[in-house]
């Protein structure tokens, strides 16, 4: 039972250093995301790529907080799955569609 508990405190402790690596990489990202903005605005692709880069390492840090809190290896396959809800709100409100239940 104690290497149960043993295996269970290394596992949290290496999904949290997990996460503390990618919440580094997120604000590097964002950094450079930053710069990039504020150089120019011919910078379009590189800004697009950064961004994609962002929802990527968020995944990651969402499935990593998935497997700490379940203690399952439980992934997302794709974003769409996160953001199809508010994707749909982003329509309704942007096509004028507000008034209606969501």
């Amino acid at each position: 039972m104690e290497a149960i508990g043993d295996l269970m405190t290394t596992h949290h402790k290496k999904t949290a250093a997990d996460m503390t690596l990618i919440r580094d990489e997120i604000k590097g990202i964002t950094d450079r995301l930053g710069k990039v903005e504020a150089s120019s605005d011919s910078n379009t692709n590189q800004i697009m790529d950064l961004q994609v880069a962002i929802k990527d390492l968020q995944q990651k840090t969402l499935q990593q907080e998935i497997q700490m809190k379940t203690g399952t290896d439980k992934t997302i396959s794709s974003s769409d799955e996160l953001q199809t809800p508010y994707r749909r709100l982003n329509y309704r409100i942007l096509s004028g569609n507000s008034s209606r239940n969501y």
